[in-house]
């Protein structure tokens, strides 16, 4: 991991958060939370790396504690930057699945019905938004939300994807 990121000249955040994707998704939890690590301390106030930091930790026993600290970092970020952006609608649905895997539900409905407010047809946040439902419980939505993105175009592979990850 470290080969690819320090052979190049400085090391970016952006790279850093773009390698700790990879492994992410490669299921590299360990791997990917240095990866995220790394493009935190140079990028302190991004919150969707601390978000991905978080994610990652939900996957190594003994890392639920860190985990939990970068999540609540990230729903921090966020807030501020809603409260600058209210009408950022992926942010509201990225805040949603950070309250959701917090076991904060109420606060992730309130932000899945900022996001429906705002932008309810891009098929990310749709895919998103339909995962986050089903970790809330609400299933049949989750499913609803998730059978419309696909119909929209969105990967079945990512949504797939999203749906093992979340299952963390």
């Amino acid at each position: 991991m470290r080969c690819a990121v320090q052979s190049a000249s400085e090391p970016t955040a952006s790279a850093y958060a773009s390698l700790g994707a990879a492994l992410f998704a490669s299921e590299r939890w360990e791997d990917a939370v240095q990866a995220f690590e790394s493009a935190t301390a140079l990028r302190p106030a991004d919150a969707g790396t601390w978000g991905n930091l978080g994610s990652a930790g939900r996957w190594i026993p003994g890392q639920e504690a860190r985990a939990r600290e970068a999540l609540e970092h990230a729903v921090a970020l966020m807030k501020e930057r809603l409260d600058r952006n209210p009408v950022d609608a992926e942010g509201w649905v990225v805040l949603a699945g950070w309250l959701e895997s917090l076991g904060r539900r109420a606060e992730a409905g309130d932000a899945l019905a900022r996001w429906e407010a705002i932008e309810p047809h891009d098929v990310r946040s749709m895919a998103l938004a339909g995962v986050t439902c089903m970790g809330m419980g609400r299933r049949e939505e989750g499913l609803r939300r998730l059978r419309e993105a696909l119909s929209r175009g969105y990967s079945v592979k990512r949504a797939q994807a999203r749906a093992r990850v979340a299952k963390a």
